[in-house]
């Protein structure tokens, strides 16, 4: 997905209320959790890096981490902070549901097609060979 499509997305389910200094910051939060939760944990290519969008991304064609098919996650979370920031926690509720839905389908699709990573052992115990914390 590209922040164009997004915004344009977003201007049909949400109209008015975003802001494109915004989008870069919502969407850098939900592709540094994907990078942590998702990518980090299981085998990925060494292209693959953590991005980092700016207000100028977003009038570009820039493309967001998540693998094509699975555009709904930025969608959701984005309509989720909407939600939340006005206060209208019964579609917000709607919202989360709908974005951990196509969370998870997006962590099994990256799960099915990378091999998780596995712990080590050392002198001190179990150390995840990324993140370099004992698990």
């Amino acid at each position: 997905m590209t922040f164009p499509l997004l915004t344009a997305k977003l201007q049909t389910l949400r109209p008015g209320q975003v802001k494109e200094a915004w989008l870069a910051d919502v969407c850098n939060k939900l592709d540094t959790k994907i990078f942590k939760e998702i990518i980090l944990t299981h085998e990925h290519s060494p292209h693959v890096k953590r991005p980092h969008y700016t207000v100028k991304d977003v009038t570009t064609d820039r493309k967001l981490l998540a693998e094509d098919g699975y555009d709904d996650v930025y969608m959701w979370w984005c309509c989720m902070e909407i939600d939340l920031q006005y206060g209208d926690m019964n579609r917000y509720a709607v919202s989360r549901s709908l974005f951990n839905d196509a969370y998870t389908d997006m962590a099994a699709r990256w799960t099915r097609t990378h091999m998780p990573l596995s712990a080590t052992d050392d002198d001190t115990g179990s150390v995840h060979p990324v993140l370099g914390v004992l698990v």
